[in-house]
């Protein structure tokens, strides 16, 4: 059967399906999810243990090396790292990428459950979570207005945050900055101590006065009323006025001890926007969502919010991830439609003929949409990787259809009907387009074989490989069946011997075009001549330049992503462990400071100072416009911060990776191996004073800190049973009176506000105090002093393992176009200068390089494969094993550009 002479015997069949076909596409282009990067399931589990008050080798003797030795046996797993640190334990399980999770966690869930009982009683039971690359936000706004923070906060937090998570695909808001609304309520130690009372007394006084219980019911006559206890606080004044006991006649109220007011918690951190103190709102989206659908969203939703605001009240938004997604997007389309242009002008420079130019403009579009439509009914994103597909597919996509149209074109030259015409050229052409674009699609079939192998690149690599096979099936679809069609019988093609060009300006510029086409043409043909002749000569001139080009590549800095250009700039700054607040704040604002002075062309400067956990801790992040609007680069900033890193004695600073960073991790990842921690960390130390001497580096980081500084409360066991004091009483006492504990909620207005008792601040300032501290014992009241000491020291750290060994992690990111391996080498070379590596120690170098080295084989493989299947569509188009050979020798030849 012959398809072309099939095909135009129902051509307006032929023309109505494709057309149907189009429709579907642009209708349904708005559902084409938007992205900057394409969606990749992150093959990674964790594992997570609270076990309170539990120091970090308790944690790692009890929980952590319990659940490994169950999980290293779990199906698939192919990396299991680690983290035990006070009062809880992390187990990270880093599967193959292609790995059903789902299963993966009833198999994990499986095997905590066999060794659940092993855990101690006062473990919690572990919690297994799914790592989501959706839980980072995409928005922050900045709330402000002329009031303090803490107002601001309570503003957001009641008005904005609440409406926001109305949006649709917003899966929450959160504020930073400002504190948090409570009932404080400070307690006086002399005053408790004079009544002979404890907080754990109070506490439990408080939160039995402030109750609302339901008594049942009560049938009265043919009525049944509910019964309910109401017994809640009404006023703070309640609050202070409460009972909390009674000594000698006398009742002992809480106004008798301390104060009840509406306050504030302690300040844990600071967030500066552009200078000022302030507070913004974190927007994420809900997993699964579009970032760009969600944003447009929020914006709408803004617009709403602010009608309801204070008139001193605004909002700005300071960071909008999807700007760059808007961005690269944009620039993507632009670069796809002006391929497009210039791909239907070339055309027509050589074919000269408007009918063959129109049916390769509309052949063009119609592929890309049905592309499209395919992507929609996958659910395939629209990214910078599908993107890139389409781009790449439009040169390709054009290929069959011009070859079609030129045979087709051919035999209208030599005086066949239109329709005979499209019937004989198509029909020749048909096996030649097909093995062509099988050839090319041969070419994308071996990495779906490897695509787990490439790990995260082959997550990355989906998204082209679908849009160009889709491409260019479509392609070859349109060619084969619509192009036939349309120049046999909606826009058949004529010669110039049937209808000459007749408008002089038009058959002038086809003159001038043949001139210069005459003389490429006539060139070639002298240096194909010359070549035929010599033969000998020309095989040696392109082996020699072949030698000299694999010469040269081995100077070329390989790398497995190019660095791009970051939209933002991050600083994190680490002050000596245990620097207060107030002195981290001084520090951060000195940079502040620096960048204000020295940067230019940022749109937004956000300090973030200390956390609950870190108060030495912070960072400053730089929001960039897009890059062409850039004045300095994120590069150039660096630099610039990079000069003031010496003025700030016992900071440590590093920049967080850009996109390529957290995609391919750090250029170089030194793994120290050992039982010691304390010998691991002096190692880390001396490697990362061999690096800070090599000025291709930048900041190293450890991942494991030296211990903190703390107070221990050491007990005299034998004195505090004389005593009866047991150490659960002593740690409760303690927390209760320097952390606070919730009592109750207190109800106002429609609002829930938590009520906190701790000393007042003057009697939690100092190491003595912790002394004054009284107890419950079985004769009374005793103080902390009278059965513990109390004694400043370093605070254990965390411990990291991987595969059931104990890590120390080094890592540090190349600044210059110095390639990795030559850095790596240099580092090796200064650690066997510098000092010996003991026995029981061993370094392992796992940065990008060795990613770059571990996935050369695999595009070793994939290369092979491809030339392989390249080679079996070739024999039997050619129905020869010569002719296949002769291409493929032509391959090594794009090492020189042929």
């Amino acid at each position: 059967m012959n398809i072309s002479k099939t095909t135009l015997e129902h051509p307006v069949l032929t023309l109505i399906f494709f057309a149907l076909l189009g429709i579907m596409g642009i209708f349904t282009l708005n559902n084409v999810a938007i992205s900057l990067m394409p969606d990749i399931d992150s093959p990674y589990l964790n594992v997570r243990t609270t076990y309170t008050n539990a120091g970090p080798e308790s944690v790692e003797k009890t929980i952590t090396k319990v659940l490994e030795g169950q999980l290293i046996s779990v199906s698939g797993l192919k990396k299991m790292t680690s983290t035990s640190q006070e009062g809880s334990s992390r187990i990270s399980l880093e599967f193959n990428y292609g790995t059903d999770l789902d299963i993966a966690t009833n198999n994990v869930r499986d095997k905590i459950d066999r060794v659940l009982k092993r855990l101690p009683d006062d473990a919690d039971s572990p919690t297994i979570l799914k790592m989501d690359a959706d839980s980072m936000p995409i928005m922050r706004i900045a709330v402000r207005g002329n009031r303090s923070r803490d107002e601001l906060k309570v503003l957001a937090e009641d008005t904005i945050v609440s409406l926001l998570e109305q949006t649709d695909g917003v899966a929450e808001a959160t504020v930073s900055g400002g504190r948090t609304k409570i009932v404080r309520v400070d307690i006086s130690q002399n005053r408790l101590a004079a009544y002979g009372l404890t907080l754990s007394q109070v506490n439990s006084a408080l939160s039995k006065q402030n109750l609302e219980l339901g008594g049942g019911k009560i049938t009265e006559g043919k009525t049944d009323y509910s019964i309910r206890t109401t017994g809640e606080f009404s006023s703070i004044e309640e609050i202070n006025d409460a009972i909390i006991t009674t000594k000698n006649d006398y009742v002992v109220r809480l106004s008798d001890i301390g104060t009840a007011y509406m306050g504030y918690k302690d300040k844990t951190n600071e967030v500066y926007i552009n200078g000022t103190p302030g507070i913004y709102v974190s927007v994420t989206k809900q997993s699964g969502k579009n970032s760009v659908t969600v944003a447009n969203r929020v914006y709408e939703k803004l617009e709403e919010i602010e009608e309801l605001l204070p008139t001193d009240v605004t909002l700005e938004i300071i960071s909008d991830t999807t700007d760059s997604i808007r961005d690269t997007i944009n620039t993507l389309l632009d670069n796809c439609w002006q391929g497009l242009l210039l791909a239907v002008l070339v055309l027509f420079l050589f074919l000269k003929n408007f009918k063959s130019t129109i049916i390769i403009a509309i052949s063009i579009p119609l592929s890309i949409i049905i592309t499209m439509l395919c992507m929609s009914f996958a659910g395939i994103t629209l990214n910078m990787m599908t993107l890139t597909g389409l781009i790449l597919g439009v040169g390709m996509i054009v290929d069959a259809s011009i070859v079609m149209i030129e045979n087709i074109y051919v035999y209208r030259s030599r005086g066949a009907a239109p329709k005979v015409a499209a019937v004989l050229g198509s029909s020749e052409m048909i096996m030649s387009v097909l093995s062509g674009n099988l050839t090319t699609i041969c070419v994308f079939i071996p990495f779906l074989f490897f695509i787990s192998d490439l790990g995260m690149m082959g997550q990355m690599f989906k998204g082209i490989i679908f849009t160009v096979v889709i491409s260019l099936i479509s392609s070859l679809f349109v060619a084969i069946f619509l192009v036939p069609v349309l120049a046999g019988k909606f826009l058949p093609l004529t010669n110039r011997n049937e209808k000459p060009v007749t408008f002089k300006p038009l058959k002038r510029f086809y003159e001038l075009l043949d001139i210069p086409l005459a003389a490429v043409t006539k060139l070639y043909r002298k240096v194909l001549k010359k070549a035929l002749t010599h033969r000998a000569v020309t095989v040696v001139v392109c082996v020699c330049a072949l030698i000299i080009a694999l010469a040269f590549a081995t100077t070329l800095n390989v790398n497995l992503m190019p660095s791009g250009k970051d939209d933002s700039v991050t600083m994190n700054v680490t002050l000596p462990i245990g620097t207060t607040l107030s002195e981290t704040t001084t520090v951060l604002e000195q940079f502040e400071q620096i960048c204000r002075d020295e940067i230019k062309g940022y749109k937004a400067l956000i300090t973030t100072i200390g956390s609950s956990s870190a108060s030495y801790k912070g960072s400053i992040e730089l929001k960039l416009p897009s890059t062409e609007e850039q004045i300095d680069s994120a590069q150039d900033i660096q630099k610039k911060l990079r000069a003031h890193f010496n003025d700030f004695a016992g900071a440590k600073f590093s920049f967080r990776q850009g996109m390529r960073g957290q995609m391919t991790g750090s250029d170089i990842k030194i793994k120290i191996r050992c039982d010691d921690l304390e010998k691991a960390l002096d190692i880390s130390e001396q490697i990362t004073s061999v690096m800070t001497k090599i000025p291709d580096l930048g900041e190293s980081s450890v991942d494991i800190e030296k211990g903190v500084p703390e107070v221990e409360i050491e007990i005299d066991r034998q004195r505090a049973y004389a005593f009866g004091v047991d150490v659960t009483t002593v740690a409760k006492e303690i927390n209760y009176a320097m952390n606070g504990v919730t009592s109750t909620t207190y109800r106002e207005g429609g609002k829930d506000y938590s009520t906190v008792l701790m000393y007042q601040k003057e009697d939690r300032q100092k190491v003595i105090d912790l002394e004054q501290i009284f107890v419950n014992g079985t004769n009374g009241k005793v103080s902390v002093a009278n059965f513990a000491s109390v004694k400043k020291g370093l605070g254990p750290v965390k411990i990291a393992r991987e595969n059931q060994s104990r890590i120390v992690t080094v890592t540090c990111d190349i600044i210059t176009e110095r390639s990795a391996y030559d850095v790596e080498q240099e580092i090796k070379e200064g650690i066997a200068q510098s000092f010996i590596i003991p026995d029981d120690v061993t370094l392992v170098y796992d940065g990008a390089w060795q990613s770059m080295q571990d996935q050369g084989k695999t595009y070793g493989s994939i290369i092979l494969m491809a030339i392989l299947l390249v080679f079996g569509v070739m024999a039997g188009t050619y129905e020869s094993f010569k002719a296949p050979f002769i291409n493929l020798f032509t391959i090594p030849f794009l090492v020189i550009g042929v």
